[in-house]
């Protein structure tokens, strides 16, 4: 079953790209906002809805993935490996309140702090192709 991932990302007020990095809801992990696909809406359309639902960020998501990784997902009494299509989120607007706000933190950070920060070390390689990008791919991803 594969999932898709949303990776936020804005230009901070130094000029610099800043990603954002969410909580795992049980064990206050680092990662981004991820989820099963959804019928009814493309994998980029999805993962946007992800990024709104468990990080309260609104953008522009690509409309292709940047890459795909695997991870392991603990289940009840098993786990199972899942690929996960990472799209990128131009980040517009940030909400004050949003579904998943009370089960998860949010954190804008630069790319090599959070490089350090994830959880699943297969994000590093995503994190480190965003920080290329600069305000013109902001808008017009």
């Amino acid at each position: 079953m594969p999932q898709v991932a949303a990776l936020p990302y804005r230009i901070g007020d130094d000029g610099q790209v800043e990603i954002l990095l969410i909580t795992t809801r049980r064990t206050k992990r680092y990662i981004i906002p991820k989820g099963w696909r959804m019928k009814g809406r493309s994998d980029a359309e999805a993962a946007a809805k992800e990024a709104k639902e468990e990080a309260g960020v609104l953008g522009t998501v690509s409309k292709h993935p940047i890459g795909q990784y695997l991870y392991w997902k603990e289940l009840s009494r098993m786990s199972i490996q899942i690929m996960v299509s990472v799209y990128t989120l131009a980040v517009c607007e940030q909400l004050w309140q949003w579904p998943e706000q009370g089960e998860r933190t949010r954190i804008w950070v630069h790319p090599d702090r959070a490089a350090v920060m994830v959880s699943d070390r297969a994000l590093i390689s995503f994190i480190k192709e965003v920080q290329g990008f600069s305000e013109i791919s902001v808008n017009s991803s």
